[in-house]
Formats: structure tokens, sequence, C-alpha cells
């Protein structure tokens, strides 16, 4: 039995077609050993390449934002302010990608804090604080003016409605180099007069257009407006939106 095994081990490892076979096996080894060789090199090179493109992708998170358009909210905190300050940066709003300036007289407030803004605040109605915390944002292109205040009468909300819109264009129009529109909010009461004239002044018949004529009554819509064209005019290409005057209809798109 031992004989015949070991006949079969010779036949097929000893002689000249064992050392082939035994060659063959050495080539395969090598071959084998290569390609391993190489299937590590492979691995390695694509482990390498994956970290090369998540650094990137860390170095383009860190890397400062370019934005297309920046806009400057005047009363962030308010209804329309804030609903300006949710929709302004998000990725499919017109105009983006977008950064936003908020600007309120108060503490930034806890449920505004979510908003992607960089919250100043600011008393616009002082002219030095508003020269002081407005003039340095150089990059603004675009106002947002959605504030006012209230006073005893309609003529002192046209004195001081209008001196803190003048501060904040005295303040940004200078220094913005890249500053392209102005828009203001107006509403209703530009066709109904103010709340003191009711019963006092004829409103005009609805439905409203932007062609009718100003009421014959005070009116800080009014003033705004005027504010608006004196500073406007003081640079070239500005354009503005909001509701416009009776013989000047100059409104406007972003």
């Amino acid at each position: 039995m031992d004989e015949v095994q070991n006949e079969d081990t010779e036949r097929r490892y000893g002689g000249e077609e064992g050392e082939r076979q035994r060659n063959v096996m050495v080539v395969l080894t090598e071959g084998l050993a290569r390609d391993l060789h190489y299937w590590k090199i492979d691995a390695v090179l694509l482990f390498l390449e994956k970290l090369r493109n998540i650094e990137k992708k860390f170095e383009e998170d860190d890397a400062p934002r370019g934005f297309q358009s920046v806009g400057l909210v005047i009363g962030v905190t308010g209804i329309v302010g804030n609903s300006l300050a949710e929709i302004l940066p998000l990725s499919d709003t017109p105009g983006g990608p977008w950064k936003v300036y908020g600007v309120a007289r108060r503490p930034r407030p806890n449920w505004n804090v979510d908003c992607p803004v960089e919250y100043i605040q600011c008393d616009v109605s002082d002219e030095d604080d508003t020269m002081a915390k407005l003039s340095p944002l150089t990059d603004v292109t675009h106002i947002f003016y959605v504030t006012w205040t209230n006073r005893s009468t309609e003529i002192e909300n046209c004195e001081a409605n209008g001196a803190m819109f003048r501060n904040v264009l005295r303040a940004v129009i200078p220094s913005a180099p890249n500053l392209r529109h102005i828009c203001l909010q107006t509403g209703g009461k530009h066709y109904v007069g103010p709340f003191e004239s009711f019963g006092k002044i004829q409103p005009h018949d609805p439905p409203f257009t932007e062609d009718m004529p100003r009421l014959s009554a005070p009116n800080f819509y009014y003033t705004l407006e005027d504010v608006l064209f004196e500073e406007a005019e003081k640079k070239e290409g500005l354009t503005w939106s909001g509701s416009p005057a009776p013989s000047d209809i100059r409104v406007l798109t972003i």
C-alpha cells in the first residue's frame, strides 16, 4: 500500500512533470502575491482619495460663502422683518445666496435666534447709534425697511418716522458701494389716511391703484416716500420699491 502511494506521489510531483507543476505553482503564487500587492496599493490610493475629498468638503464648509446679495432688514423682529429673515437665506430665494443683517432696537429675542441672520441691536431713531452700527456694513446690496414708530399725532409720526428712515439711508448709502435697491414697506393707510383723519377727509374709493393722488392730510407714509426720493437721488442707479408718489411712479422690482 505504501509503495503504491509513494509511486503515486512520485508520479504527481516527481520527475519532469512534477518539476513543471512546481514551476507553475511558483509562478501562480508569485502572481497572486503581486496582484495582492497591487490590490493593496489600489485600496490605499482609494482610501487617500476619499480622505482628500472629505478634507476638501470640510475646507469648503469652513470657507467664507460667496453671497450674491446682502440684505439689511430694518425691523427684523417684526412680523414682516422676521419673515424676511427666514425666507431670504433659503437656497431657492431669488437673487441668492443671501447674507442677511437684521436690525432691531431691542436685544435679540429667544424666538429669533434660529434665524440665520447677523443680528444688530441698534436704535435707528438715534442718528449717532445708527451711523456707528450701520455705516460699517459696506457689503449691503438691498435695504428692506419694515419698521415704524407710533406717536400721539400724525404730525409727530411724520417727524419721528422720517428721521428714522433718513438716519438709516444716510448711514448706508454712502458706505455701501454695491447697494442696488431699497424696499420701503407702506400699507393701506397710504390710500385711506391716518386714523386721526377718519371722518374728516374723503378717502379714495376702492379698488386702490398706485396712481392715486395723495390725500390732503398728514401721513407719515408720504414723509417716508419723500425721504426715499431725496436720498436715493444721491446714488446713481439705485432703485427702490414702495407706494409711489402721484406724479412719480417709479415702483421697481428687486
